[in-house]
Order: C-alpha cells, then structure tokens, then sequence
C-alpha cells in the first residue's frame, strides 16, 4: 500500500492481509497517510523464513533453466521500468518472466514467475499464467488472492484471462482453474476497496493473524485498555454479540452479571451466561487484588479429581511439536516427555524417521510399564493421544501397545480433569495460564517462542530444516521440556488440592486401573493374520513413491488384513475420547454435532 500524488495504490499483499485481518488494513492505510508511526520491530525468525522463500524460489528458477527455458529476470531494482520491460519480454515471447511486474490502475504487483502457454492473446498465437512460489505445503486462501489479481492485471496487459494459475510448493506444483475463483476474489477486491477509499473504525478483535502482524502489540493494548470481552476465560463470538445487546461491554460489566441474569438470551442457555459471568468475577477479583483466586467446583464422580490416579515414581509427562502442514500428513516432529525428573526427546525430519520415533517412544513406554504396571502418561489436553492414534494407524504397528495402553487407562489428560476440578480466575485453561496456579517459571520466554517455531516449522515444511539455526532448535526444545516439566506441575498441585478436600472430610476414591488385556478373539486374530501381513511387506520400500506397483498392491493387500477392526476400533476409540470432554468442548465438536443433527432428522 502506498500513496503516490494523493492516489492510493493498493498491491497483492494488501488483498491477502486484509482477509486475515481488516483491521490490520486500516492501520496500514493509517500509516502511509502518515497518521500512524510502524512498529519498527521485526522478528529475525521471520526474516530467515523470508530467506529461505526466497531460496526455495531461486532453486525453482534454476531447475527452469536447466530445462532450457528462455527466461527474461525482470529488474526489481528499478520499479519504474520493469512494467515496461515485463511488457517487452511478453510481446518478445520469453518462455518465463521471472519477478514480472504487473500494474493495472491502483492494483500492482510482483509475478514471481510467468509462464507461456498456447492461446492467443494481444502479442500473437501465445498467451501467460501466472506461477508463485510459497514455502508452505498448505495453500492458503490469501495466496489463492494474489494469483488471481496477478491474472486479472495479466488480462488487462495480453487481452486474455490465463485459464489457469499455479502455486509451487516444496509438495510440486499446484494448479488452478482462475474461473473457480475469480467470484471469490472479486468479493474481497471490492471489500478492501470500500476499506481503503471510506476507512471505517473497525475494532481490532483478536484473530489467528495477531500472531505474525507487525501490529499485534498495538492491538492487544488497545484491548487491555478497552477491558476487552475477549480475555473471558471461555467466551467466544456468539456469547459476546449477545451480551453486547444488552450493553455488556467490559470484562467488569461481565462480572456484574454474576450477581444474576434479567434476560432470556437467545443464544446458549442461561447457566452458560452465570458461568461466564462467574469466571469474569474470578477474573476480575484476581486483577483487583493481584492475587490467584479460584475456587473448587463441586464433585462429580467419573470427573475433575475423581480421574486423578495414584502417582507413581515411573509416571510419564508426555509433549509432542507437531506441523499438520509437513507432506501431505503432517509431522509430529518432536516427541518430548519427562521421566523421573530428566528430560527426553526424539527429533524427526520425515516420515521414516517419524516410524522409527513412534517405535522408540512405545517401547520405551512398554519397558516402563513393565517394570510398573501402576504408571501412568500425563499429559495436556486430547492431542497426545490423538496424534498416538494417528500414527499406529498410518503405519501399522504399535496397535496392540497402544490398545494395551488405553485398555489400562494409562494415559492421563490433565486438561479435561482441570476444567471439572476447579473455576480459577485467568484468561484461558491453557498450561501457560494455568502456571499462574501451580508456580512454574519457564525456561525460554513465550515470547521468543512464536517466531522460533514458525521458522523451525517453514524450514521443515520446505524440506530446509538441516539449516536450521541452534538458537531456534534450543528454544524450540526449550519449550517443549518446558511443557513436559509443567504438566508435571500441574499434576502434583492437583493433588495438592485434592488432599485439602480430604482433609476436610470429602470422599474421593482413586482412579482404578483398567485390565490392558485383550479379548481371546482378538489375540487369535492377530496371531492368525501376523505370518501373513509380515510375508507381504518384506522388503517392500516404506516411502510410497519408491515402490513397484506390484509392492504397492503387496503393501495395502497387508492392509487390508486388518482393516475392519482397525476401522471399529477408531470409532470406539472417538467415543471415549467424547466423554472425557467437557460441554463446552462438545460444542467445538463439528463432527459430533453432525451425528446428532442427523439422528434427530435435521440432516439427511
């Protein structure tokens, strides 16, 4: 975004940003108008993955032209000339224009690649698409934005809309149909438009963007001064436009709701709005009196303390870094855990190596459990187990560990047992927040953490990681172990608790162990097809791309062995994870919601 002789000019970038965030737009337009100052920070993460885009895009443009392509680099040194020559280098019919620049009125721009293709446009029998190159694996919906203003301006300049646009990524080349698109695109062009040339004054409401905009600092300011609705442990979109009908606006003015609610309201039920305004009374009174405040919530059996087991010297406290963007799967690339007070961690670069991990990591268990029966995995929330779950099916191995352990009840989501134990007056039920309870200070700074991790996972989305820096792999290590420490933490200020309200004549039974045996016909069977699935995967290569067709047949005919059981044993395995949810978690269950609507008829 610039302005040149009072005229706005707007770019691609500001397409993108202004879907991630329109407020975002309003303080860029702000600053050129030059009624706002930058931030004037930058994190040196983010400029390194810039860097390593930028490499990844010349390595492309090397493997062009070790294909013989003609290509014309377009000269971004000199803005003033380089539509003209993108223009000559068109009209000359290059193969690739390499940084084309396109203009078109206030819109503008910077092609990475532009390639020639059939179709006859303003300069003869030949036409162009555009090609960027992203280091994510993931396309997301503003990279899908840019392409298209990129065709759109394209259109203008060679008298034909490109029938096709492409992102390549370190997955390979990613192709798309403009026409698809372009309704979409229009949408938010016109959105931005209406943004920039009538400002309006949005609010900055926090949203995923906070986490990588030069502005966030600014905003989260903005909102603390405010006494912003948004840091109400648990409230989400829907409850705050309803009470903002009835002008609560204010944490403050939340927490005056706790003394009673006159109005029916006509989202959620009533006991969801007292227990916000509850929490909002906790939290209020923890900021007034700079003190922690919580308090215990009833018990309920099967619930909160009542899922507390026995500790034991060989407990566990378990951690994955996980990037979903990695391949087309995702990657757990750091499992961490923490075993009598010293910390462990396997670190893994792809898929093969995640194999090897996963078999590390249950063996290391299974010894464990061995040598005590009565241990158990604590952990933060469903996503440990889930991500277990996962990788045994993906690979197919560890199933009868992993049944084994979940048969035991050896697994331990200190996160559900936290939110049916106790109301406490912080910001969110995050392990962060929740070290405000139990006193642990961190190794690494969470601030430093964000930029690290994004880094760490851009090189490993990239297949780059080996140039990974050792600052960002100590922080990034740092933080896991940090994880892994505080979730021991946690455990032992529970049971801190639960011993008070024994103390004071409450009843609360230990968690029994479950029997991690299996059935009789379960064992059968796996001793039955075992012989066989072994025969068929012999030396059969582990990455798909490296196999024969005749071993890729061998490879899901071994599959299929098991199939069935595998596939009833997810479904069983979704339903205990539902029931150790808690009904606002329910809530986020799309899926669950789905199977409801269905059974009542709503969905056919």
């Amino acid at each position: 975004m610039k302005i040149v002789e009072g005229k706005i000019y707007l770019s691609a970038s500001d397409l993108s940003t202004h879907i991630a965030c329109p407020h975002a737009t309003l303080l860029n337009l702000e600053e050129v108008k030059g009624l706002r100052k930058p931030p004037g920070q930058s994190f040196a993460a983010l400029q390194a993955l810039q860097q390593k885009g930028e490499e990844f895009e010349s390595g492309y443009l090397e493997q062009l032209r070790n294909q013989g392509k003609k290509v014309v680099e377009i000269d971004k040194t000199n803005p003033g000339k380089a539509l003209e020559q993108t223009i000559q280098a068109m009209a000359a019919g290059a193969d690739i224009i390499y940084q084309a620049r396109l203009e078109h009125d206030i819109w503008n721009g910077w092609a990475d690649f532009l390639k020639k293709v059939d179709g006859s446009g303003r300069f003869g029998n030949w036409s162009y698409e555009v090609i960027d190159t992203k280091l994510s694996r993931h396309t997301k919906a503003g990279a899908i934005l840019q392409i298209c203003l990129y065709s759109e301006i394209l259109n203008e300049l060679q008298d034909r809309m490109p029938e096709y646009m492409y992102i390549n990524n370190p997955n390979g080349m990613q192709q798309f149909r403009v026409d698809d698109f372009m309704a979409f695109y229009r949408t938010m062009k016109y959105k931005l438009q209406q943004a920039v040339l009538v400002p309006g004054n949005g609010y900055p409401d926090p949203v995923t963007h906070c986490d990588i905009c030069k502005w966030w600092q600014l905003c989260n300011q903005q909102r603390r001064e405010d006494d912003h609705l948004s840091f109400i442990a648990g409230m989400g979109k829907l409850q705050t436009q309803e009470v903002r009908e009835h002008n609560v606006t204010t944490l403050e003015s939340m927490a005056g709701l706790d003394a009673g609610i006159s109005w029916k309201p006509k989202r959620g039920s009533v006991d969801t709005y007292k227990r916000l305004a509850h929490q909002a009374d906790l939290q209020l009174k923890w900021r007034t009196m700079n003190k922690p405040i919580f308090e215990m919530l009833p018990l309920e059996e099967d619930f909160g303390f009542f899922k507390l087991p026995e500790p034991t010297p060989h407990d566990m406290f378990f951690d994955f870094e996980g990037d979903p963007f990695v391949g087309t799967n995702g990657l757990e690339y750091l499992f961490g855990w923490l075993y009598q007070n010293e910390y462990y961690d396997l670190w893994l670069k792809n898929e093969a190596e995640e194999k090897q991990a996963l078999e590390k990591f249950m063996d290391t268990v299974m010894q464990i459990l061995d040598a005590d029966p009565a241990m158990h995995i604590y952990h933060f929330g469903a996503y440990e187990q889930s991500a277990l779950k996962r990788l045994v099916g993906k690979y197919a191995i560890k199933e009868e560990e992993l049944d084994k352990l979940l048969r035991s009840g050896v697994f331990v989501n200190l996160h559900s047992i936290t939110r049916r134990a106790i109301i406490a007056g912080i910001e969110s039920y995050s392990l962060k927040e929740l070290e405000k309870l139990h006193g642990y200070l961190r190794i690494v700074d969470l601030r430093k953490v964000g930029p690290h991790k994004l880094l760490y996972e851009g090189l490993l989305e990239s297949g780059s990681v080996a140039d990974v820096d050792d600052e960002t792999r100590v922080v990034v290590r740092d933080y896991n172990k940090d994880d892994c420490i505080s979730t021991k933490y946690l455990r032992d200020w529970l049971e801190g608790q639960r011993g008070t309200l024994i103390s004071h004549g409450k009843n609360i039974p230990r968690l029994k162990p479950g029997d991690g045996a299996p059935t009789e016909n379960i064992t059968e069977h796996q001793q039955r097809i075992r012989p066989l699935f072994d025969a068929l995967v012999e030396n059969i290569p582990f990455e798909k791309e490296n196999r024969s067709v005749e071993q890729q047949a061998k490879w899901l005919l071994a599959n299929m062995l098991d199939w069935y059981r595998r596939e009833k044993k997810s479904f069983w395995w979704e339903v205990f994870r539902l029931q150790d949810l808690t009904d606002e978690e329910l809530l986020e269950e799309i899926h669950l919601l789905v199977m409801c609507m269905k059974r009542n008829g709503y969905l056919y």
